[in-house]
């Protein structure tokens, strides 16, 4: 009779703490892309109500209220201090200095709102996240 009794066990007791740490690196990855994807998805709300509100993002009236649209769409804790909104126009696709310059071209009005955040994972140090969107607003 063979001595094995008891080889499962001392098995399953090595490998338990490499499974349950792979487990929770899997975890720490997925919540990281979902906070990802809930930044994203913020910022693009905050591109969209840029969009309706066009005439007042071109005049920068309204950063407020599209910094506002993207905290109140973001399911993670940021704040309007993490939103950027810049406003600008391009001159056949060169940037210009203001949107009331003329152009002797094709004219557009562009805003990028940015939006970042900080993920604490369980086994990584603060990860700084970033989203940001561009549309045409003219």
């Amino acid at each position: 009779m063979e001595a094995t009794a008891g080889v499962s066990s001392v098995e399953f007791a090595l490998l338990t703490p490499v499974i349950t740490v792979m487990l929770l690196g899997l975890v720490d990855y997925g919540l990281a892309m979902f906070h990802k994807m809930e930044l994203v998805s913020a910022v693009r709300a905050g591109s969209q109500y840029a969009l309706v509100d066009n005439e007042d993002t071109l005049a920068g009236t309204n950063t407020s209220s599209i910094q506002q649209a993207v905290v109140d769409a973001a399911n993670i804790s940021i704040t309007t201090g993490d939103v950027t909104v810049t406003v600008f126009c391009e001159c056949n696709e060169i940037a210009m200095a203001s949107c009331a310059s003329s152009c002797a071209g094709t004219s557009r009005g562009l805003a990028t709102v940015s939006a970042t955040y900080t993920f604490s994972a369980f086994f990584v140090s603060d990860i700084t996240m970033t989203g940001s969107n561009t549309v045409r607003i003219d």
